[in-house]
């Protein structure tokens, strides 16, 4: 059993902004495979078979900050080892296009990815980074103040929603060759999108 948990805040002023990447590639992945997702565990949750296997969707409802402890209740319950885990998040040290996958590492100071392994007791679960970058203000110098949290509209959202399209294409990619054939594909291609951090 594989499990994928895209990270988020809950919420209608959230719905649009960088920080829920992990969110909106949960949906998209939820509309591909008709998985409908329902409330349990203090997240919403759903079920189904991708290339013949079982596959749980998850995206905690606990806020950002405390996305672990929802995690460990869905992982507990249906027991699924560290290394079967996905989590898709927004990733500012990336620029924003890039999409990168890794096994494990550190949690580059995104407070979601620090609760899950707190919660988890392992740092051994795959990562899928969605880049967002870091804004540059007029000065020049960068700030992730308010970048991640700010509603995009117009051809920034159009842009965040092609990305997060992208980024599930790359789990269903991952489902079915794994990490090495993904990373050789996804890690190679170029920006496309403007840079968000430059109004």
């Amino acid at each position: 059993m594989k499990l994928v948990c895209g990270l988020g805040n809950p919420g209608k002023e959230y719905a649009n902004t960088p920080h829920n990447a992990g969110f909106m590639v949960l949906d998209a992945l939820a509309a591909t495979w008709d998985i409908s997702l329902q409330s349990k565990f203090n997240a919403l949750i759903g079920s189904g078979l991708v290339n013949g296997q079982k596959t749980e969707l998850a995206k905690p409802l606990t806020f950002m900050n405390r996305s672990g402890s929802a995690l460990k209740q869905v992982v507990s319950y249906f027991k699924v080892e560290t290394s079967d885990i996905i989590v898709v998040h927004d990733d500012i040290d990336l620029e924003f296009g890039q999409i990168k996958l890794k096994l494990g590492g550190g949690e580059g100071g995104h407070n979601g990815l620090r609760s899950i392994t707190s919660a988890l007791g392992s740092k051994d679960y795959l990562r899928v980074r969605v880049g967002v970058g870091r804004p540059v203000n007029s000065l020049g110098t960068k700030s992730a103040a308010g970048h991640v949290l700010r509603g995009l509209t117009g051809t920034r959202l159009e842009e965040l929603q092609e990305l997060t399209a992208r980024s599930s294409e790359a789990i269903e990619m991952l489902l079915k060759e794994g990490l090495t054939a993904t990373q050789a594909r996804y890690h190679e291609q170029k920006i496309w999108a403007k840079d968000m951090g430059k109004e």
